[in-house]
């Protein structure tokens, strides 16, 4: 651990954050709601330079890659601490680190907390489970644990969606789309897919009708902040992650998400997704994230400080009654994605696309990278484009 950290930790006058992974904008998300109200944050992650640890709001970074040194840093910093740190995870990998080792990890703080063990909601096959229990709409779902492979090949409704049971935050798709039965048994041997995978029915509609429900619950289960709405493209188009989005109140998919965490005894930050089924009519349950997400920024942006709100209850702080839900129409955008969305995908409508990417660009209300008072990370991710561009490595 290096010096200043260890001054940090002993000096401070109010618990560290430490945020565990630096890769990613829910991290820089994290970081910047906790740097915003003054609360100094270490960052663990992968050596050199990085997109969390580039903003002028992460206090100190501590290299760690393996789970061996990544153990080895959050047992110093626990044990030089005067207070115990409160502890954010970048991606599932990370929260199933934390929940094997919680006992040795004991003088850390970090959420979440529920009435079952933390895997069955980080796992595809046990977390729809649990939603079928709570009486969620589902897609119709075949898994590999239940089934053998070639009677999901011939069972599956295609085209159909294969994803790994654990999402795998190094890979750049949530999983595969298979449009027949060669195809699937094609995809399944690929390495990735050798821990388990479910073979999931496409639910037919445009991006626009995935709903995304983010929300803090305190320990009692109250949701002290929501937010809701849909998302508008993502990078990949069909099954990707958020490029543009837009909170809009959705009564049934806030009652159904609600149900859903208060069932398993939630206790933190998380973002549920569904998809709304023009067949039927529903909202069809798609996943829980039960960590902080990359639109954390619009929550920040509605004045929904999810981090900060977990950081005051896990450091005994006074917490506010529930705030009200946050308005309609304030636009979240990944500037550079959505960029990429409109020029790699938009296909024969990439002038149409580009209008609209620059009309939005105007006036959108949070950027997942962009920040006037933190222009670190947005340079950052730009040099990182120009050099995979020059090296020719993918990105």
């Amino acid at each position: 651990m290096k010096a200043q950290t260890r001054a940090l930790l002993r000096q401070s006058p109010q618990p560290v954050a430490i945020v565990l992974g630096l890769d990613s904008v829910t991290s820089l998300g994290v970081i910047r709601s906790l740097g915003h109200r003054a609360i100094p944050v270490v960052g663990v992650g992968r050596p050199g330079q990085t997109l969390g640890g580039s903003s002028r709001y992460c206090t100190l970074c501590e290299a760690a890659e393996t789970e061996a040194e990544v153990m080895g840093v959050l047992l110093a910093l626990s044990q030089e601490a005067c207070a115990p740190p409160v502890v954010f995870a970048e991606s599932d990998e990370h929260l199933l680190l934390l929940d094997r080792h919680r006992d040795a990890l004991s003088g850390l703080r970090w959420l979440p907390t529920l009435d079952r063990p933390l895997p069955e909601l980080i796992n595809k096959r046990t977390m729809l489970a649990l939603a079928r229990e709570a009486g969620l709409p589902l897609p119709v779902t075949l898994f590999s644990d239940e089934l053998p492979r070639e009677a999901i090949a011939q069972g599956a409704a295609y085209p159909c969606f294969v994803k790994p049971l654990y999402t795998q935050g190094h890979y750049r798709s949530k999983g595969e789309v298979a449009t027949g039965p060669q195809e699937l048994l094609r995809i399944v041997q690929d390495p990735r897919f050798t821990g388990g995978y479910l073979a999931q029915e496409i639910i037919p509609g445009p991006v626009s009708n995935l709903f995304f429900f983010l929300t803090y619950c305190d320990a009692a289960c109250r949701p002290l902040a929501t937010i809701t709405g849909h998302k508008l493209r993502q990078l990949p188009p069909e099954f990707g992650i958020g490029t543009l989005a837009q909170s809009e109140r959705h009564p049934e998919v806030t009652r159904l998400s609600q149900a859903f965490l208060k069932g398993i005894g939630f206790h933190g930050l998380a973002d549920l997704e569904f998809k709304f089924d023009p067949r039927d009519q529903r909202y069809k349950f798609i996943e829980i994230n039960p960590r902080p997400c990359g639109l954390i920024e619009l929550a920040s942006a509605a004045g929904l400080d999810m981090p900060y709100l977990a950081y005051l209850e896990l450091t005994n702080g006074t917490l506010p009654a529930p705030l009200p839900q946050a308005p309609d129409g304030l636009v979240w955008m990944s500037l550079l994605d959505d960029l990429t969305t409109c020029l790699k995908y938009g296909q024969g409508h990439r002038v149409t696309l580009l209008g609209d990417w620059l009309s939005r660009l105007r006036r959108h209300d949070c950027d997942a990278l962009f920040a006037v008072e933190d222009l670190r990370p947005f340079l950052f991710r730009v040099w990182s484009l120009i050099v995979r561009q020059v090296t020719g490595h993918a990105g």
